[in-house]
């Protein structure tokens, strides 16, 4: 039996050519996602999110509570507490006014209780509501 060595180094080098083409592919792959995380770095909303900080919470709290609130003319102090519980879950505590039929500031102390689920930090979508009660 004789062998065929021509056509044994003919299928060696379509074997390394397609090797080195995908390869050659897979390195292009690579580059094209590094490039692209390293253009994204510097914008807030990034694949790799830092956690949201209290303001960013005090923020979506705000958010959550506007559509509860019957009065329209609602002033949010800017004055607010937070604390950070394990499983990234936030606990605001603020006040907001809202003028009385007599034109008098009504006070409303309230305590919000929010789990960050992940994403963009102010993105109301990235957040659920635990609890929320006023005082």
């Amino acid at each position: 039996m004789k062998k065929d060595y021509k056509a044994e180094k003919e299928n060696k080098n379509r074997t390394t050519k397609s090797g080195i083409l995908v390869l050659v592919i897979f390195i292009i792959i690579f580059m094209m996602v590094i490039f692209r995380i390293a253009v994204r770095s510097n914008l807030r909303d990034t694949y790799f999110n830092e956690m949201p900080t209290g303001k960013d919470a005090f923020v979506i709290a705000k958010d959550y509570i506007k559509p509860t609130i019957n009065v329209k003319d609602v002033q949010f102090s800017d004055d607010f507490q937070y604390t950070k519980q394990p499983d990234s879950v936030y606990l605001v505590k603020s006040y907001f006014e809202e003028k009385g039929r007599n034109a008098e500031n009504i006070n409303t102390h309230f305590v919000i209780t929010l789990k960050y689920n992940g994403g963009a930090n102010l993105n109301d979508h990235s957040w659920a509501v635990i609890s929320f009660q006023e005082q």
